[in-house]
């Protein structure tokens, strides 16, 4: 494992812009459907970054690369450039603040 982080703030989409932003993942087909596998901020559930073979129980989302994040869930892909992710996270940040 070269990295690890819950996703309890933000949910994975949350966490991949900030973990990940450059990456492409699926999460079609999952027992929990793709909105909750994509913004459910609930405990237990964490990214990891490997190198090689996945880990024992560890279910493989996607790969980090790319010169954008892209998200494939049953049928629909979406794709958001890295510029679009920075100006989304740094704004949602900055009103939290306040």
């Amino acid at each position: 494992v070269k990295s690890a982080t819950d996703i309890s703030r933000g949910g994975l989409v949350g966490t991949l812009a900030s973990f990940a932003p450059q990456c492409s993942i699926d999460v079609s087909g999952t027992k929990a459907g793709a909105f909750a596998e994509l913004f459910s901020e609930s405990y237990g559930r964490f990214l990891v970054a490997y190198e090689g073979a996945a880990p024992e129980g560890v279910r493989e989302i996607g790969t980090v690369g790319g010169n954008s994040m892209t998200i494939k869930a049953d049928g629909t892909t979406i794709t958001i450039s890295k510029s679009e992710i920075d100006e989304w996270y740094n704004s949602t940040t900055a009103l939290m603040r306040f």
